[in-house]
């Protein structure tokens, strides 16, 4: 996938055909890629950036162009020049006049505004965990920055952030996207969220919240009963069913998995301001056999949540391997920290050593996560749509909703840093590298991952740097670690 700050390309083919011999041939493919990167795509980008819309985004399905016959020596010029030449003429009959509103132009054209890509690329997120290929943060910026200043400039603007609510009430229907709403995005976009939804609501979530903070029960505890309390009132919400205090403090309550240690003090506070609440008994949870982890909550053992899948695959070991549902995982996802898989001889170590690993299971995959993430970055808050291929590597399904930050310890970071060092010592090459020069080099890199079969693929973007590859001591083609249910195939080329 091509990339650039305004233009997202997703798949670029270049058909050609020649007339030649076998040796012409073989000269050609040799030249193509250095053409298709340094000359063809720049003169793409400009003629696109000369056709952008001031506001929102044009989106084109697919555009077939034919540079015609050339030969071998005006290949070079002339096919970018009749490329460009070609674009710029189907584009000028596309591109609508400013100023009118997000429509469907042809077939295969729509114009969209900023806001629509924002709310969809948000809509998106919260069903699958990842972000559409379309879409691409600013750099620096987060997802929840660019949704509130969103919401900020419609309301400027006078705008509905929606422009209706029916498709936000649909998607927060969903348990697995109420689950990522409250561990992806903090209070204060969810004390917004509700009040664009419901005045009503925002009210008495208001109401609800100032009882339990002015009260003296554990931070923790307190903090994990706001999370049910949420998805309590979204789902309440997205059911069209008007919120009261006492029955979101009640069916949040019966929600309170067994598991958390805060009942007690919680319940006390509930008799205290809602008394016939507690007159109701938690249910357990039933078939969610994973185990417990440690999400950063001290106070409140929470499950990693599994969405009941449909459908189990058979494991070459006769386990079953569960189903991915995501939408385009057929297709392929894109990533930006394939290099990752170059650390999997040292995870297996790092994981058991700091105890949330054992022989062939994964006890806290959600700081497994963490810890992927803050190997490959740096940072250590892990965006969950930054965590596509550190789900596949930790046997988390890619829909599984989790947490963004886990509080790693210092001695986690610590072990992170030296497993860094340690592949940079074991990799001669590499010399001198220090460990942000390997991220950039080699872990940020991007990639596509898919679904082949029953097992993974991992296809990875190559850069001149990678002939360094060769004298990796260890092998990165097939990788499978103890507690992954599915192979994963690397094409690092």
């Amino acid at each position: 996938m091509h990339t650039s700050l305004h233009h997202r390309i997703k798949k670029q083919y270049l058909h050609v055909e020649l007339n030649g011999t076998e040796s012409d041939g073989l000269a050609l493919q040799r030249s193509l890629p250095d053409l298709v990167q340094h000359r063809l795509m720049p003169a793409i980008e400009q003629v696109l950036e000369c056709f952008t819309p001031q506001k929102g985004h044009l989106l084109i399905e697919r555009l077939e162009i034919d540079a015609g016959i050339l030969t071998l020596e005006q290949l070079e010029h002339k096919l970018t020049e009749s490329v460009a030449q070609e674009l710029e003429k189907l584009l000028r009959g596309y591109t609508p006049p400013e100023g009118l509103p997000a429509m469907a132009i042809s077939g295969n054209i729509r114009q969209k505004t900023g806001q629509q890509s924002i709310n969809e690329a948000m809509i998106y997120f919260l069903k699958n965990g990842s972000l559409p290929w379309s879409f691409r943060l600013p750099d620096g910026a987060t997802m929840e920055q660019v949704i509130l200043d969103s919401w900020q400039e419609a309301e400027k603007s006078g705008f509905d952030p929606f422009a209706g609510r029916d498709e936000i009430l649909r998607t927060l229907a969903g348990v697995t996207v109420q689950k990522r709403l409250v561990r992806q995005f903090s209070p204060a976009l969810l004390e917004i969220l509700i009040a664009l939804l419901s005045s009503e609501g925002k009210t008495v979530m208001d109401g609800v919240l100032q009882t339990l903070r002015s009260s003296a029960m554990a931070s923790d505890d307190r903090k994990y009963f706001e999370r049910v309390l949420w998805e309590t009132a979204f789902a309440k919400l997205a059911e069209g069913r008007a919120l009261t205090s006492m029955e979101l403090v009640g069916e949040a309550w019966c929600a309170m998995p067994v598991t958390a240690t805060g009942h007690a003090e919680l319940a006390r506070v509930l008799e205290l301001h809602w008394p016939e609440v507690t007159n109701r008994t938690p249910p357990r949870f039933s078939g969610l056999d994973n185990a417990s982890i440690t999400n950063g909550y001290s106070g409140a053992g929470e499950e990693l949540y599994l969405e009941p899948m449909a459908e189990n695959l058979p494991g070459a070991d006769n386990k079953p391997i569960m189903r991915s549902t995501h939408p385009d995982i057929e297709e392929g996802l894109y990533i930006e920290n394939a290099g990752l898989v170059l650390l999997h001889p040292f995870l297996p170590r790092l994981f058991t050593g700091l105890g949330i690993a054992g022989e062939d299971k994964l006890f806290q995959p959600e700081r497994a996560l963490c810890l992927l993430h803050l190997l490959a970055t740096g940072q250590i808050i892990a965006p969950e749509h930054e965590l596509i291929l550190p789900k596949i590597l930790c046997n988390v399904p890619l829909e599984t909703p989790v947490e963004s930050d886990v509080a790693l310890t210092l001695a986690e970071q610590e072990e992170a840093a030296a497993l860094l060092a340690a592949v940079i010592r074991h990799w001669d090459a590499l010399r001198n590298t220090s460990a942000d020069g390997l991220r950039g080099t080699f872990l940020l890199r991007p990639g596509k991952v898919s679904l082949r079969g029953s097992d993974w693929l991992l296809i990875v973007e190559s850069r001149g740097f990678d002939v360094l590859l060769d004298q990796l001591p260890w092998g990165i083609s097939m990788i499978k670690l103890p507690w992954m249910e599915r192979m994963l195939w690397v094409e690092w080329k």
